[in-house]
C-alpha cells in the first residue's frame, strides 16, 4: 500500500467509533502482524540479547539474576519478555497505554519460543512453560513471572525504585517531544538508583518498512505542522528525532548517557539523501545524522 493512502487510512479508523477493533482484526486477518511466528521471534530474541549483552558487561556478576525488569511497549506479542524469562529473569512487568495484548498470543510465544531456541547462539536458563489455554491474561503471565498492566498508573504507583532495567524496543519513534520526556521521567521514578533505560529505535520512519522502496527521507520534506496535521494520527504515530534529540531528552528526564551506539547510513542512504527535498527546519542536523539508520540507547538513573 503507497505510504501516503495508509496514513489516510489511519487518519479514518482513528475518527470513527471501533477504529481500533478494527485495525486489529486487520493486522490479525490481513497482515499477520500481530500473530506470533518463528521469523519474528528470532529476532525479538537477537535484540533482546543486545540488552542482555550490554547488561552482562556493564554490571556486577549477579545483578542481572536479581534485577526486575519493566517492558514498556509490550504491545501484542511478550517476545522480548519471553526472551529474559528465559535468559533467567525471574519478574517482570509488561506495559502498554492501551490493552493490546491476548492470552492465545502469550501461549502461541512460549509454544514457538521452544522450537526456536536451539536455532539462536545462546544457552538459555530454561525454556518458557506452555500455559494452559483459555486463562485471562494475567493467570496465563503468572507461572512466566510477568504481570501485564495497560493503563500502568496504578502499577506505576505501586513498583517506585523498585525495578533494575527497563527497555523500550522499536517504541519511542511513536512519540513526540511532549510525551517522551513524560514517560521517561515516569521510568526513571520507577528504577532503582543505578537502574538502567535501554531502548533500540529506527531513525527513519517505516510505514512501508526500512527496505520499501519509498525513499527513506520522504519524511524530511515536511514541516512540522504538515506532519502532524497530515500524516500522524492518534492510532499510527512517527516523530522525526535523531540521535541528539534522543540523548538531550534522555538527559532532561534526569538520566546519565551511558551509551549511544548508531548505526550509520550507507553510501546508497547518502546518495538518496542527496536527491532528497529537505525541509528547513531540518538543516541543523549533519548530513551523518540525517543518513543513520538505527540507535541503541542507554540511559543509567544516578545512584
Amino acid at each position: 500500500m503507497n505510504w501516503f493512502v495508509k496514513c489516510m487510512a489511519f487518519q479514518a479508523l482513528s475518527r470513527i467509533p471501533g477504529g481500533h477493533s478494527i485495525y486489529y482484526a486487520a493486522q490479525r486477518n490481513l497482515t499477520n502482524s500481530t500473530t506470533q511466528t518463528a521469523e519474528r521471534l528470532q529476532g525479538k530474541i537477537e535484540q533482546t540479547l543486545m540488552y542482555w549483552n550490554w547488561l552482562s558487561s556493564n554490571t556486577p556478576p549477579g545483578w542481572l539474576a536479581e534485577a526486575t525488569h519493566l517492558d514498556l511497549g509490550s504491545g501484542w506479542l511478550p517476545s522480548v519478555p519471553m526472551s529474559f524469562h528465559a535468559l533467567g529473569v525471574k519478574k517482570q512487568y509488561l506495559v502498554d497505554i492501551t490493552q493490546h495484548m491476548k492470552p492465545e498470543a502469550v501461549v502461541e510465544t512460549a509454544e514457538i519460543f521452544r522450537t526456536v531456541a536451539p536455532k539462536m547462539p545462546v544457552k538459555f536458563a530454561r525454556l518458557p512453560v506452555v500455559p494452559p489455554k483459555g486463562l485471562s491474561l494475567q493467570k496465563t503471565l503468572e507461572p512466566l513471572g510477568m504481570i501485564y498492566a495497560a493503563p500502568y498508573d496504578e502499577l506505576a504507583n505501586e513498583i517506585q525504585n523498585t525495578v533494575g532495567f527497563a527497555t523500550a524496543t522499536h517504541m519511542l519513534h511513536h512519540m513526540n517531544r511532549t510525551t517522551m520526556p513524560l514517560l521517561l521521567k515516569t521510568v526513571h521514578r520507577l528504577l532503582k538508583p543505578g537502574g538502567y533505560f535501554l531502548a533500540q529505535q529506527h531513525l527513519r520512519q517505516l510505514f512501508d518498512g526500512l527496505e520499501s522502496k519509498t525513499s527513506p527521507f520522504f519524511s524530511l520534506r515536511y514541516s512540522d505542522e504538515t506532519w502532524e496535521k497530515w500524516i500522524n494520527s492518534p492510532m499510527m504515530s512517527y516523530n522525526r528525532l535523531k540521535e541528539r534529540d534522543y540523548r538531550e531528552i534522555l538527559e532532561s528526564a534526569g538520566f546519565e548517557v551511558a551509551a549511544a551506539i548508531v548505526e550509520p547510513g550507507r553510501p546508497e542512504d547518502f546518495a538518496l539523501l542527496d536527491q532528497a527535498e529537505i525541509h528547513p527546519i531540518f538543516k541543523r542536523y549533519s548530513r551523518e545524522e540525517l543518513a543513520a539508520r538505527h540507535i541503541f540507547l542507554v540511559g543509567r538513573k544516578p545512584s
